[in-house]
């Protein structure tokens, strides 16, 4: 099961990649409900300032389609 974890962990974080692209963010934190759910909000990190007043630009933007 940890390595479905890992997996999981690593795909995700590719697919925040491709959305900020051709930014790069360098953590991405979910945030999760009382159910443990994926809440659809997260938190990304990115190497400057600059770059984040970018990444925020995307935001309520919608992921994958």
């Amino acid at each position: 099961m940890q390595q479905f974890s890992v997996l999981w962990v690593n795909w995700l974080f590719l697919v925040f990649v491709q959305f900020f692209s051709p930014l790069n963010p360098i953590s991405v934190y979910i945030e999760y409900n009382e159910e443990g759910r994926p809440s659809g909000e997260a938190d990304v990190d990115f190497n400057t300032h600059a770059e984040a007043e970018q990444g925020m630009k995307k935001h309520k933007a919608m992921m994958g389609k």
